[in-house]
């Protein structure tokens, strides 16, 4: 995360004994050579025991310590530190400790926090008003039950253990001088001392601390895995289905094969990558087929196709129906192209604020389908950390439904919507009343198509593809098309309704892939690259300018 000779940390400390640890923090991101300041939230005369013993060594240290009110004088960060508030909240954080929380949600920077985020209750987990919105959190020991409620569901943060090699080494040591506790068979004793030292009374060494707890958390960890190794884990079939789905996204990415409804895999084979990918075990393969036959009867929509292999062996293959039309299934195939190309339209975004210096919401249509809608969760994502503000205008229910959950920052992105029939195959508002579009000038217009076939896009039904060819041909705006590359075809569409062309857009969005084959639709691909001019080539997207 940091590069030791560039980067600048701060770290945000309260006067507890969290805010101890951030100061053991600061004290080694000193020592790894970054530049570091610190910034309390009560003057220095009110800090007392183990913490004003840490606040002495970074005095000797000469790091800079500061008051919370300077933060606004703060410049370009590489990380943020979170350990303003910690079991010690009552209430809703006040004074200092929410000016600090308020901002560094403010801030475009990573942000990390120790053992709990400020803001949040480490046992119900009540999410207070402020609350920081952070990356990761480091819990001192085995994560506290407030991160997986309220937490996860409305912040989206992830929590994760992470231990320095210091702390590995600390641990294998420990492991060695001390094996009963860590050997795999062993009976582990249900109760744990803790060593005199490490005792709250007696703390001078956070460090050990830490070290003593990291032990404690792999010492309970072991005795969980002991308990329940023999017990077998299943998905819920919605996360069954979601999981096999981008299996074979990620099969097709780094397979040869021309389009993902050619791969079959043996159930055997997805069964070995459901365990390895996802820890679940299944030991049937009747059991995946079931599962599967049962959501597809639930959802009234059929997703796959299970057959015999037919050569001798009599496998069970699986495969994806091809006229599959569940909006949230679908949205899961070609998963992986669709990160990448929502992230390249994302980037494309980026880029025109920045060279532009656009200080004003921006006005994008997002257009129905799959690929418009993963561009809407990466602006969700980055709207609690981003300053960026955004006026959405859509007819895609699947965005709607995105941009209007409780975790998304309603400040920063407004929703607007046409009237119309609303669609539940296509999830889609269906109608002619375009007035809503046509008296807006948009910053980007952000559509996908269903098929591409020498140079003219087409859609599955009439009356999808009116509102469609109003917004391409007469809207305002820089129009974007994101591809997968599974819509191109060599073959006329039949029974579908053309909207327009592919020189009707101003940007054309495409996936990177990991094979080193040339797949066809790449050659299909090429024959539109006399038009086409390359604007930005990333990793994983490509994103072409279309010439004038």
């Amino acid at each position: 995360m940091l590069r030791k000779e560039k980067a600048k940390a701060i770290v945000l400390a309260g006067s507890g004994g969290n805010g101890g640890g951030a100061l053991v923090c600061a004290r080694y991101l000193c020592n790894l050579g970054c530049t570091v300041e610190v910034y309390l939230s009560r003057p220095k005369k009110s800090y007392s025991g183990v913490t004003m013993h840490q606040l002495n060594i970074l005095n000797k240290m000469h790091i800079n310590l500061q008051n919370a009110e300077d933060l606004q004088s703060v410049g370009e960060a590489s990380l943020i530190i979170d350990e303003i508030i910690g079991y010690s909240l009552k209430g809703e954080p006040h004074g200092y400790a929410a000016d600090m929380i308020i901002w560094a949600n403010k801030k475009d920077v990573p942000v990390r926090s120790l053992d709990i985020p400020s803001g949040l209750n480490p046992t119900h987990g009540k999410v207070s008003e402020p609350v920081i919105y952070i990356d990761t959190t480091t819990p001192f020991a085995p994560p506290k039950t407030g991160l997986a409620g309220k937490m996860q569901k409305d912040l989206l943060v992830n929590y994760s253990l992470l231990i320095a090699e210091s702390l590995l080494n600390f641990i294998q040591d420990y492991q060695y001088k001390h094996q009963t506790i860590f050997l795999k068979r062993t009976i582990l004793s249900s109760s744990v001392s803790i060593p005199k030292k490490f005792r709250r009374g007696n703390l001078l060494h956070l460090q050990e601390y830490c070290f003593f707890y990291i032990l404690l958390y792999r010492i309970m960890y072991l005795k969980g895995q002991l308990k329940t190794n023999s017990k077998q884990h299943r998905l819920k079939r919605s996360q069954l289905i979601k999981a096999i789905l981008f299996i074979f996204s990620e099969e097709y990415e780094n397979s040869d094969l021309d389009t993902i409804w050619e791969i079959k895999l043996p159930v055997e084979k997805l069964r070995s990558r459901l365990k390895e990918k996802y820890e679940a075990d299944y030991t049937s393969n009747s059991w995946i087929s079931h599962q599967i036959r049962n959501y597809e009867k639930k959802i009234g929509s059929k997703l796959f196709l299970i057959q015999k292999s037919g050569n001798g062996t009599e496998k069970t293959l699986i495969s994806l129906y091809r006229l599959m039309n569940a909006f949230d299934q679908n949205s899961h195939v070609y998963i992986t192209y669709k990160i990448k190309i929502a992230n390249g339209a994302y980037a494309l975004v980026q880029n025109y604020i920045k060279v532009n210096k656009i200080d004003r919401p921006l006005n994008i249509l997002l257009g129905s389908g799959n690929n418009p809608y993963f561009f809407s969760n990466i602006i969700a994502e980055k709207c609690w950390k981003k300053n960026d503000k955004y006026n959405i205008y859509t007819h895609n229910i699947g965005i709607i439904k995105k941009l209007c959950s409780s975790h998304v920052n309603s400040e920063k992105i407004k929703l607007y919507s046409p009237a119309g029939r609303i669609d539940q195959k296509k999830n889609t508002i269906m109608g002619s009343d375009n007035e809503l579009y046509l008296s807006t000038t948009f910053d980007f217009i952000i559509q996908s198509t269903h098929c591409l076939y020498n140079g003219t896009l087409y859609v599955d039904t009439e009356e999808e593809s009116i509102r469609k060819q109003i917004i391409l041909k007469k809207c305002r705006g820089t129009k974007v098309l994101m591809l997968v590359m599974d819509e191109l075809t060599d073959e006329p569409a039949v029974n579908m309704a053309s909207f327009g062309s592919i020189e009707d857009y101003n940007y054309i969005v495409i996936p990177r892939t990991r094979s080193n084959r040339i797949k066809k639709h790449t050659i299909k691909f090429s024959q539109y690259e006399i038009i086409l001019e390359p604007e930005i080539i990333n990793w994983n997207y490509c994103i072409y300018r279309v010439k004038d």
